[in-house]
């Protein structure tokens, strides 16, 4: 089915405003093969952009879930320091939450030193795949 000039524009418009493909075709009523043909006509630096600021927006909502997270812990892990709270609870309960609590926060520290130690690989990488690509 062709659409008029007017639908592929507006296509075009909510896909660099980083509109989700479903939410276009629901509300434009146009098919998912048809958005997928605009988004793929969308020039090189265009799609590019929304590449990176969609990366950005994802690791600002794992960044923003992260430290929930960490604060979360934080106050349960202040709630074993009150001794009259700590007091009323069974050995069990107590072992499993603390080892939950240490487990996961071990876990963040490793997954930030791999992290770190990929983005210095990636910066390091960066000049030599640069060159390379040059000559």
């Amino acid at each position: 089915m062709e659409h008029p000039e007017s639908t592929r524009i507006k296509v075009q418009q909510m896909l660099t405003t980083g509109e989700k493909p479903a939410t276009i075709v629901k509300e434009l009523k146009v098919s998912h093969s048809y958005v997928t043909r605009v988004k793929q006509k969308l020039p090189e630096e265009v799609w590019e952009k929304l590449t990176e600021e969609k990366f950005a927006r994802i690791q600002d909502s794992i960044t923003d879930h992260l430290e929930l997270v960490l604060d979360s812990m934080a106050t349960i892990a202040m709630q074993f320091q009150n001794d009259e709270w700590r007091n009323q609870q069974d050995a069990l309960s107590l072992a499993t939450s603390y080892g939950i609590l240490s487990d996961k926060s071990i876990r963040i520290l490793e997954a930030t030193e791999a992290a770190n130690i990929a983005r210095a690989e990636a910066t390091n990488a960066s000049p030599a795949l640069e060159s390379a690509e040059r000559s």
